[in-house]
């Protein structure tokens, strides 16, 4: 699924365990996925939802950021993250994997 149907039906997909692809922005912090790197570079919020990430992070989970990947998780259309920055969270993640756009 795209990551803008997510955000864009929201209660559609609250609780579910969903399998969405996008730019992954992973730093201590604050983790996210984006739609695009145009968005992540330019910081709209609202198209990007929170990676509940469980820290300390592997090599293999480092090497992913600024990477399009695809991740399987459970949406949390009320979490906004730690910082409350994003559209939405991405908890209980199951995986995520470099992927292809």
């Amino acid at each position: 699924m795209s990551l803008a149907d997510l955000v864009g039906d929201p209660a559609r997909y609250d609780r579910r365990l969903v399998r969405v692809s996008g730019v992954s922005q992973i730093q201590y912090g604050g983790s996210s996925l984006w739609a695009n790197e145009q968005d992540k570079e330019g910081g709209k919020f609202q198209k990007g939802v929170w990676l509940d990430i469980r820290w300390p992070l592997t090599e293999e989970i480092r090497g992913l950021t600024g990477q399009w990947v695809v991740v399987e998780a459970r949406f949390d259309r009320y979490s906004r993250g730690r910082t409350g920055c994003c559209r939405a969270m991405l908890a209980d993640i199951h995986a995520i994997r470099r992927a292809t756009p």
